[in-house]
C-alpha cells in the first residue's frame, strides 16, 4: 500500500509539472495535498498553499472551498484546533454562497469534530445531529456511517458510553451496507474506548488492535499514534508496564514524525 501510494504521488507530481495554470491544476494540487494529509503535513500544506494562490488568481470558488476544507483537516491533525475551526467556517461560508448543501453537511460534521477537541461537547453533538438530519433528508446513505461515528464520539465525550457504542455499531453496520467511511479504523478505535470506559478491557484491546491494523493499511499514522496511546492506558491499568512502554514509545515516535502537539 505504501509503495502504491508513493507511486501515485510521483505520478501526480509528474502530471502537475506539465499542467497549465487552470482549474484542473488546482484540483491536482489538492489531490496531492490529500495524499500527504495524514502522514506528511508539511508537504500537504505546501501543495495546499499553491492550490489557494492559483484558485484566487483564477477566482475559482470551488477550489477555494476545497482549499479551506482540506486546510482545516491538516490544522486539526497538527493540533491547531482554533485555526482549523476558522478555516472550516470560511469553507462553510463559500458552501452556503454556492448553495451546496452536500458540502455543508461535511463542514458541519468537521466542525463537530473540532469542537470536540476544544472541549465543547454539547456543541459537538449539536453540530453532528444537524448534519445527520441533513443527510437523512437528502438520503445520502454513504455519509451515514461517518456521521453515526461523529455522534458516537460526542456521546463518548459526554460520558454516555452505551449510547456512544450503539452509534458506533450503527456506523459499522452502515459502512458494511453502503460504504463511504474513509476512516473506518477510527470507528474501531472509538468502540475500543467505549469498552475501555465500561471496564471491558479485553474487548477494548481487541478493537484497538483491529484499529491499529486498519490504520497501518490506510497509512493513517495520526490514528495509529492515538490508538497506541489508548492501548497504553489499558496496559497501565493492568500493571503491564512493559506493554505500556512499548506502545507509548510507538505513539510518541509517530507524534513527533507528524509534528502533532496533541
Amino acid at each position: 500500500i505504501l509503495s502504491f501510494s508513493q507511486e501515485k504521488k510521483d505520478s501526480l507530481i509528474s502530471v502537475m509539472a506539465v499542467s497549465k495554470d487552470d482549474t484542473a491544476k488546482v484540483i491536482l494540487l489538492l489531490k496531492l495535498a490529500d495524499l500527504y494529509e495524514t502522514n506528511q503535513q508539511d508537504s500537504a500544506n505546501y501543495f495546499l498553499e499553491q492550490a489557494k494562490a492559483l484558485a484566487e488568481k483564477l477566482k475559482f470558488k470551488k477550489g477555494l472551498y476545497l482549499y479551506y476544507e482540506q486546510s482545516a483537516i491538516v490544522s486539526f491533525t497538527m493540533g491547531d484546533y482554533k485555526q482549523s475551526l476558522d478555516q472550516n467556517d470560511k469553507a462553510l461560508a463559500i458552501a452556503e454562497e454556492l448553495g451546496d448543501s452536500s458540502r455543508m453537511i461535511n463542514l458541519l460534521a468537521n466542525s463537530g469534530i473540532v469542537y470536540q477537541y476544544l472541549g465543547k461537547f454539547d456543541t459537538q453533538l449539536e453540530k453532528s445531529l444537524q448534519a445527520l438530519a441533513m443527510i437523512e433528508k437528502r438520503k445520502e446513505k454513504r455519509k451515514l456511517s461517518s456521521m453515526y461515528h461523529n455522534i458516537g464520539n460526542a456521546y463518548l465525550n459526554l460520558k454516555q458510553y452505551r449510547k456512544s457504542l450503539d452509534y458506533c455499531l450503527l456506523a459499522m453496520k452502515s459502512h458494511k451496507q453502503y460504504g463511504g467511511n474513509l476512516y473506518f479504523n477510527r470507528v474501531l478505535a472509538t468502540i475500543g474506548q467505549d469498552y475501555d470506559y465500561m471496564k471491558m478491557k479485553d474487548s477494548a484491546l481487541y478493537f484497538y488492535k483491529r484499529g491499529v491494523t486498519e490504520s497501518v493499511k490506510q497509512n493513517d499514522q495520526y490514528a495509529e499514534a492515538a490508538i497506541y496511546g489508548y492501548m497504553g492506558n489499558v496496559y497501565a491499568d493492568d500493571n503491564d508496564f512493559s506493554s505500556m512502554l512499548e506502545v507509548s514509545e510507538k505513539s510518541l515516535s509517530l507524534a513527533r514524525e507528524l509534528q502533532s502537539r496533541q
